[in-house]
């Protein structure tokens, strides 16, 4: 038992050394930071200098974009005729929500 806490308590005292050793290089690097900003504590209100101005008022808004024409390209996979449009659906418009057509009640 005394080789094991030998051991541990050289690799403690290595430990104990680095870390002291780390703590004050940090320190020092924070000391020399510290003094190239000047050096000085500004706490709550030390800055007297009255406020900046206000910004500018920001440029109104662009006008809206001219409506796309009803007319369009046709896709590059060939002609348009034989293609559905997304979701499998036909070409009809439907109604959404609750809403129903009469032809679609199921009869009485």
């Amino acid at each position: 038992m005394g080789a094991i806490g030998g051991l541990y308590g050289g690799t403690w005292l290595i430990g104990l050394l680095l870390s002291t050793a780390g703590g004050l290089l940090m320190g020092w690097a924070s000391w020399k930071e510290f003094q190239a900003e000047g050096g000085k504590f500004n706490v709550g209100m030390a800055n007297t200098s009255p406020p900046p101005p206000p910004a500018p008022p920001a440029a109104p808004p662009a006008p809206p974009a001219a409506p796309m024409s009803s007319t369009m390209q046709q896709p590059m996979g060939g002609e348009s005729s034989s293609q559905q449009p997304m979701g499998g659906e036909s070409s009809s418009q439907q109604p959404m929500g609750g809403e129903s057509r009469p032809d679609d009640e199921p009869p009485a």
